[in-house]
C-alpha cells in the first residue's frame, strides 16, 4: 500500500509512465498475494476488495499498449528505421497512442469516489485484519504456522504451473508464449511474496531468466501492435513490412527458446 500511494502522489506531482507502472505492479502484487492465501482465507472475506482491485486493474490495462507504442515511436521511430514506410507508420502509431487515456483521465480516476473507496476499503481490511472473522480453527492454525513451509508449498505449485506452461520437450510459437503471459507474471509475483525468506543471490539466479522471458513476450506483443497496420500499405512497402515483422519475430523467438531452456535447468532456490 505504501508503495502504491507513494507513486500515486508522485504521479500527481510529476506525471510519468513509470509511476503508473509502479502502481500497476503494486496492484498486481496485492491481487496475487490474495490468491496465494486463497486456500486459507475464504474468498468471501475479501470479495469486495478483490472485485474493486480487478476493476482498477482493468482501468490500467492500457499501460502495456502505451509502452509498446512509445517504444516504436521513440526517436522518430528509430526501431522502424529500415522500413520505407517509417514516417507513415510513426504517424499512425502516434495516432493510436493519442487515443489512449490522457494525464487528465488518470487524475480523474485517482479523484473518483470509486478509487477512494477502494483505497479506504483495502486499508481498513489490512489494518483491522478483516479476514480473521472468516477463519475457521484449522485455517487460523495454518495462518499461525511456519511460513517457510507454506511458502515452499506455494512456490512448488507455481513451479509446476511454469513447467506445464513452458514444457522443455516441445517448441513454442509466439502465440503459445503470449497465451502464457498471465501464468508467468503470476509466478513472478508469487516469488516476490516470499522474497525475504530466501537467499537473494540464489533467488535472482532463478528469477532473472524468467524475467527475461517475460520481456521477450512484451517484445512479441510490441510487434503485434504493428501487424494490423500491414493491410494499410500496398506493394513493396507492404511486403517489406511483413518481411520485417516475420524476421523480428523469428529472432525474438530464437532468443526466447534459449532462455526457456535456461529457465528450466536452474534449480529452484527454495529447494536448495
Amino acid at each position: 500500500m505504501a508503495h502504491w500511494l507513494y507513486h500515486e502522489q508522485a504521479y500527481v506531482e510529476e506525471p510519468s509512465m513509470d509511476c503508473l507502472h509502479e502502481i500497476s505492479h503494486a496492484l498486481s502484487f496485492v491481487r496475487q498475494t490474495l490468491a496465494v492465501f486463497g486456500g486459507i482465507i475464504p474468498k468471501r472475506a475479501s470479495a469486495i476488495v478483490r472485485q474493486e482491485l480487478k476493476w482498477l486493474e482493468q482501468e490500467l490495462d492500457w499501460l502495456k499498449n502505451a509502452d509498446y507504442l512509445d517504444e516504436l515511436t521513440e526517436d522518430k521511430g528509430h526501431a522502424l528505421r529500415k522500413l520505407d514506410a517509417r514516417k507513415e507508420l510513426v504517424q499512425r502509431l502516434t495516432e493510436m497512442r493519442d487515443e489512449l487515456p490522457s494525464h487528465e483521465d488518470i487524475l480523474e480516476l485517482f479523484q473518483s469516489a470509486r478509487y477512494a473507496g477502494l483505497i479506504l476499503d483495502l486499508s481498513r481490511w489490512l489494518l483491522t485484519k478483516g479476514w480473521q472473522p472468516f477463519l475457521e480453527e484449522k485455517a487460523s492454525k495454518k495462518m499461525a504456522s511456519n511460513v517457510v513451509q507454506f511458502s515452499k508449498d506455494q512456490l512448488d505449485r507455481t513451479w509446476a504451473e511454469l513447467q506445464s506452461s513452458f514444457p522443455i520437450e516441445q517448441p513454442l510459437s509466439a502465440q503459445d508464449y503470449v497465451k502464457e503471459q498471465y501464468h508467468l507474471n503470476r509466478s513472478l509475483f508469487s516469488g516476490i511474496c516470499f522474497a525475504a525468506i530466501f537467499d537473494q543471490e540464489l533467488r535472482q539466479v532463478f528469477r532473472l531468466p524468467w524475467a527475461d522471458l517475460a520481456q521477450g513476450i512484451d517484445d512479441l506483443l510490441t510487434l503485434e501492435t504493428v501487424r494490423p497496420l500491414v493491410e494499410e500499405f500496398e506493394g513493396d512497402e507492404q511486403e517489406q513490412l511483413q518481411r520485417w515483422l516475420d524476421r523480428q519475430q523469428t529472432s525474438i523467438l530464437h532468443a526466447m527458446e534459449q532462455t526457456r531452456a535456461m529457465c528450466l535447468e536452474v534449480e529452484p532456490y527454495w529447494k536448495a
